[in-house]
């Protein structure tokens, strides 16, 4: 006969079938695939994520570091340069982002506060695993800090500069002209 096989069945019995291998090591290799892509999206994602709250973050410490109300008294002032950072952090909506602001830490001269350690802490949660299976706590705590300083208020400006110039007793209503470089 030609063309026609005929196998003993000695050796069929040692033959395993192969069928369907392939398409477990499919399997397998998708989801490989797959987790990577997830993982490495999750991180990008993360990343950017905490580009966005430290920018924040950042341009709140900025506006503290450079609102003045022209108030008299210096803590007038630093509290007026609080609200308003705490204004400018919250204008950049975190929420879209699934960031919960917890709280913002505003530090302002005085109070025992070291001129260092002016600026603006954020303390924010963020979920950091993809898969609620896998990986710990489901919320991360993380800290965004920006400590730019703050720069003297015009009054105490005015004061220092009378103080130096030998009139003691000045008052933001008297009528003396003063060029001073910065304090």
């Amino acid at each position: 006969m030609v063309g026609k096989v005929v196998s003993s069945p000695a050796r069929s019995d040692t033959v395993k079938n192969n069928k369907g291998q392939s398409t477990i090591e499919f399997i397998f290799s998708i989801s490989l695939a797959l987790g990577l892509f997830t993982l490495f999206s999750n991180l990008a994602i993360n990343m950017a994520v905490g580009y966005a709250v430290h920018y924040a973050t950042y341009m709140s410490s900025r506006t503290l570091l450079t609102y003045d109300s022209s108030a008299i008294e210096p803590t007038d002032s630093f509290e007026s340069a609080k609200k308003s950072a705490v204004d400018a952090f919250n204008r950049y909506e975190l929420s879209r982002f699934d960031v919960s602001t917890d709280d913002l830490e505003v530090n302002v001269p005085g109070a025992g506060m070291k001129p260092v350690y002016v600026g603006v802490i954020s303390n924010f949660k963020k979920r950091m695993n993809a898969f609620r299976l896998f990986g710990g706590s489901p919320e991360t705590n993380l800290r965004s800090e920006s400590y730019l300083g703050k720069e003297p208020t015009r009054s105490e400006c005015f004061r220092e500069t009378c103080k130096h110039m030998g009139f003691p007793n000045c008052s933001n209503g008297d009528d003396i002209t003063v060029f001073d470089n910065g304090c």
